[in-house]
């Protein structure tokens, strides 16, 4: 998985290409990024996924 491309869309919904090598649309809800890439890229093969947020654990952690 290329991480490095979802560096910039942290807490944000994103619509990328299948072998997740290009970033399409990006927005804070699925909603609005479905929206977008139904109007823009009809014929382009895309997934939408959430990039959780990069400076918060995301599973539980036991604090000292």
């Amino acid at each position: 998985m290329k991480v490095s491309i979802f560096a910039d869309y942290s807490n944000q919904w994103v619509a990328v290409k299948q072998d997740l090598s290009k970033v399409y649309y990006s927005g804070k809800t699925f909603s609005e990024v479905y929206n977008e890439i139904e109007k823009r890229y009809k014929k382009v093969d895309l997934m939408l996924m959430y990039v959780p947020p990069i400076d918060q654990f995301i599973a539980p952690h036991e604090y000292s």
